[in-house]
């Protein structure tokens, strides 16, 4: 008897109560006849033990859109006793690929390695736990995929995803895998993972930039050809487009300048240089002003800067 009322305390307790509801709103638990047992019992106790805890399970969020949204968007009258009424139904877009309902059904193994797919997004996408589907799915793009044995943590994953170009972190892993399967402290075992992004890891372009070997004087203002942020000098003399791998320390190089010299220029950028925008224009020379004439040689018509000469 004493055995059941602590077995009854334990259960009804806040903290029992709590680490069972937040396993329920935890976004990696899998759309699965598990959870609906997990879900079950759940209620169980909390009627055993009279409290009630809202709660939530995560869905799969791979369609991107509305999916069954029916919107009534015009009303006409064609004649005294018909009235017609258009509706215009939005169609789901799948951003990744459409898989159609496979006769010879396939195990979650081989849906993952035939579509390049992680186990929990194959088992997100179908909505079944052992992966069946007979309406069509849509799965993510592509990705590396590794077969993870052991129950290994999501940190030796990203450790194992790394290289020599790229520092994977754990929460980059997590986001190529936001349907793994078990915790990070320990991954189920034999699943599926992405070792890189879904449709690819972009790669920083290796580049070689040259110094230049002096310092170019712009006696103008310049018009920038592309938009610029605010915080540009209005008193630029040369616009730079900033491409795809450039960082402050590039363009430094490759127009001469240092990190002070580029601020001064395009003052809204921090000390990071976090917020060098792509495809806009940076200023990278200032307007100079033009070298005074001692004896006249800046032209006929032409008034030198401080100067009586040209005049």
């Amino acid at each position: 008897m004493f055995w059941k009322r602590a077995k009854s305390r334990q259960f009804c307790s806040e903290c029992f109560l709590e680490l069972y509801r937040l396993r329920l709103l935890d976004p990696w638990l899998a759309s699965s006849n598990f959870t609906d047992y997990l879900i079950g019992q759940f209620h169980s106790v909390q009627e055993n033990c009279s409290t009630t805890l809202p709660y939530t399970t995560s869905s799969s969020t791979l369609y991107i859109g509305a999916q069954t949204t029916a919107t009534a968007t015009a009303t006409a009258t064609t004649t005294d006793a018909a009235t017609t009424t258009n509706t215009a139904t939005s169609t789901a877009v799948c951003l990744g690929q459409i898989v159609q309902p496979i006769t010879n059904w396939l195990t979650c193994d081989d849906l993952s390695d035939t579509y390049n797919v992680s186990t929990g997004d194959a088992r997100t996408a179908t909505g079944d736990y052992d992966c069946f589907f007979d309406t069509p799915a849509c799965l993510p793009l592509p990705c590396q995929i590794y077969a993870a044995w052991g129950s290994p943590s999501c940190t030796s994953l990203a450790e194992l995803a790394s290289n020599s170009t790229n520092n994977v972190s754990d929460s980059q892993f997590l986001a190529w895998n936001s349907n793994i399967q078990g915790s990070c402290g320990g991954v189920a075992n034999d699943q599926r993972v992405c070792m890189e992004a879904p449709g690819g890891t972009w790669t920083t372009p290796s580049v070689t930039i040259t110094a230049p070997t002096g310092t170019a004087l712009y006696y103008t203002t310049a018009t920038p050809a592309y938009p610029t942020q605010s915080g540009t000098t209005e008193s630029c003399g040369k616009y730079y487009q900033v491409v795809s791998g450039d960082d402050c320390a590039t363009v430094n190089l490759r127009f001469g300048l240092n990190v002070t010299q580029l601020q001064s220029l395009n003052t809204y950028l921090d000390d990071n240089c976090s917020n060098l925008w792509l495809k806009y224009d940076v200023c990278v020379a200032p307007v100079s002003a033009p070298t005074v004439s001692s004896d006249g040689s800046c032209g006929v018509g032409v008034t030198c800067a401080e100067s009586g000469f040209g005049k």
